[in-house]
């Protein structure tokens, strides 16, 4: 367990440039949520609510889901891509 907690917060940590064109997610750690951006218009198209204060973001290399880490309570939301839902919370620890 110990080192799945590892791994996934060493992928938040350093995963800091994605190529998820044509769209950006981007956290708004005051606001527990993520916003969705379209690159091509650079307008805010949805709000995605997450758990508390998240912090970094990555993209599953194939695309189809989005994890952010959520530093106020030791979770990570995993988005699903196409339809922009949060489709589970994996709890992570300290």
């Amino acid at each position: 367990m110990k080192w799945t907690i590892a791994l996934i917060w060493l992928v938040l940590f350093t995963a800091n440039y994605v190529n998820a064109q044509p769209f950006a997610y981007i956290t708004n750690g005051n606001d527990n949520n993520v916003s969705l951006i379209d690159c091509a218009t650079n307008t805010v198209i949805e709000v995605i609510p997450v758990g508390a204060l998240p912090f970094r973001i990555a993209v599953a290399p194939n695309g189809n889901f989005v994890y952010v880490g959520n530093f106020d309570d030791n979770t990570i939301s995993a988005i699903d891509t196409l339809t922009n839902n949060v489709i589970g919370t994996i709890p992570v620890g300290d």
